[in-house]
């Protein structure tokens, strides 16, 4: 049997195999139920799945919401979750009534709360959030929600395969399928010890089949970015939506998706990933960004970089225009080069922690570097802790957007070159050590064990 026979029977598998993933029976239904979340209506619709799976609603007239049943973790509280049609980020919100600030901005405002207000309408192209709420916030690391899940009614069903448009602001129009994506971007590298597996890589606490979901800029909008969607977990205990943990996340998945795998493989979780780059770029779409100091929103850039890699310029020029825009990701507003003129500058907390002629040229990290460079410090120890914070975290991105030749359309050489160093004076480990060991410095390595908690 000829090399090219078995390529091609290889590839035709591989294709069945994706076409089933992304199957799209449509059915009748006067309700539907997501990730606990059942909306129901006042006629039956027909009922169908994007890409990923999630479900959207055929309505060519609209639809007649009713009632949302959306029960509270635990079940037995009183709080509820709200729910908003075309939510648009960065101001009140109407799916979290117990979170009011201390980032008011972002604060809750009832009159956006459509779930107060059955029976309403949603039009073809409209799209609804519903938030399921978080009962006992200490309980889960300072969070109020547990999940948020998406619904976009269509006035007539999409292709098979067609990836979900992004749920903020208005424009909703269907624009990408999984025929769209180059899987040539992503590398096929021989695993390393400690590589997780497939079902690791695809368990709900990491990745989903949910909205990516954040809200506002700020610190304290993390008590409302919900765990499922967007947190990180062992499948035990440990579940966060801190951004550092959610970028550890990020760089086990970037990394995974560049081994040799089949398609078949990789296809549940390059889906996903594309879905959230997707998300996230709706997301700037309506004003949305990452600024947030320390390790709240560090790590977000690659799902957006992949899905901007994956689906090209030319189905994609808004999201290849945001990879490349470094005033949007924290990783790249704290990352810089030291230049001449920051060599004695007055810096915040003690005069050791000023720029030396020895650091002109040098890539270095400020914690709020890009807006506040007077707290820069070049010392590695001792009261610059968020350096050590985030960027263990943002290796594993990093590296496997090195791998992939992606630095030109990420923009920001700083962030990579600030990474090697970091590494080579800091150290890492697990599975990512391994990597960059064995395909960025390629010198032997002693495997430690795979984290996911830190």
């Amino acid at each position: 049997m000829s090399a090219s026979f078995i390529n091609f029977f290889k590839n035709s598998l591989q294709w069945a195999a994706a076409v089933l993933l992304v199957s799209n029976p449509l059915h009748g239904a006067d309700s539907v139920s997501y990730y606990g979340v059942t909306v129901h209506f006042s006629e039956d619709h027909s009922i169908g799945k994007w890409a990923n799976g999630e479900p959207y609603i055929v309505a060519p007239s609209g639809v007649s919401i009713t009632s949302i049943d959306n029960p509270t973790i635990p079940p037995t509280s009183a709080q509820k979750g709200g729910a908003m049609v075309n939510p648009v980020p960065m101001r009140k919100q109407g799916y979290c009534s117990r979170y009011q600030g201390p980032y008011e901005k972002a604060g809750y405002d009832a009159a956006l709360d459509v779930s107060l207000k059955y029976p309403f309408t949603l039009a073809p192209g409209e799209s609804l959030i519903v938030a399921r709420a978080i009962d006992d916030l200490k309980a889960v690391g300072n969070n109020y929600v547990e999940s948020v899940v998406g619904f976009i009614v269509v006035a007539e069903a999409p292709p098979q395969g067609s990836f979900r448009p992004g749920l903020y602001g208005k424009d909703h129009k269907v624009r990408f399928n999984v025929s769209d994506i180059d899987w040539s971007v992503l590398k096929n590298l021989k695993p390393v010890p400690l590589t997780p597996t497939q079902a690791w890589i695809e368990a709900d606490v990491r990745l989903p089949a949910l909205p990516w979901w954040d809200w506002a800029e700020e610190w304290s909008a993390t008590f409302i970015r919900p765990f499922a969607n967007c947190g990180a977990g062992d499948g035990g205990n440990f579940r966060s939506n801190y951004g550092r943990d959610i970028a550890f996340k990020w760089g086990y998945v970037a990394l995974w998706l560049n081994l040799d795998h089949t398609r078949e493989v990789k296809m549940k979780t390059m889906i996903q990933t594309i879905q959230c780059g997707i998300d996230i770029g709706s997301y700037f779409d309506n004003g949305g960004l990452f600024w947030a100091s320390g390790g709240h929103q560090i790590g977000f850039k690659f799902p957006l970089l992949l899905a901007s890699a994956a689906l090209g310029s030319a189905h994609a020029p808004d999201l290849v225009a945001y990879a490349a825009d470094d005033t949007r990701f924290i990783e790249d507003l704290t990352t810089f080069y030291v230049q001449q003129s920051d060599v004695g500058r007055p810096v915040d907390l003690m005069p050791e922690g000023a720029y030396l002629q020895d650091d002109v040229g040098k890539a270095d990290w400020g914690v709020m570097h890009r807006f506040a460079p007077h707290k820069d410090d070049r010392r590695w120890e001792g009261i610059t802790t968020y350096r050590t914070i985030q960027w263990p975290a943002m290796v594993g991105v990093v590296l496997a957007a090195d791998l992939m030749g992606l630095r030109a359309q990420w923009n920001h050489p700083a962030t990579f070159d600030y990474t090697h160093r970091y590494v080579r004076r800091n150290g890492i480990g697990g599975f990512e050590r391994n990597m960059w060991e064995t395909y960025k410095e390629m010198k032997p390595v002693a495997p430690t064990g795979l984290r996911m908690k830190r």
